[in-house]
């Protein structure tokens, strides 16, 4: 999310869905899970500070970015997009 919100103006999401118990989708803002938080500061710090190649190598496997990036290489303008909640294939309480 962090290269995704380099890249274009897109707005970028402050919720991710998981399954609950009964294997229905909930949305679940960052906020309210501590592992996002910190690996989202993690990511921005990496971005902005290095080591570029660790922050690299990572991004480069999301298919969120690859998407973005093959739009912007296709010429098509991505300003006021949305990029969905995460979905996780994770059960929750």
């Amino acid at each position: 999310m962090i290269l995704i919100g380099h890249m274009a103006d897109i707005t970028l999401p402050k919720t991710f869905v998981a399954k609950d118990r009964s294997g229905e989708w909930m949305e679940i803002p960052f906020s309210k899970e501590l592992v996002f938080g910190d690996a989202l500061e993690f990511a921005s710090l990496t971005y902005h500070n290095g080591p570029k190649h660790l922050f690299s190598g990572l991004a480069a496997q999301s298919s969120v970015v690859d998407a973005v990036n093959k739009a912007l290489n296709a010429g098509e303008s991505l300003t006021g997009a949305r990029s969905p909640a995460s979905r996780l294939n994770v059960l929750t309480n």
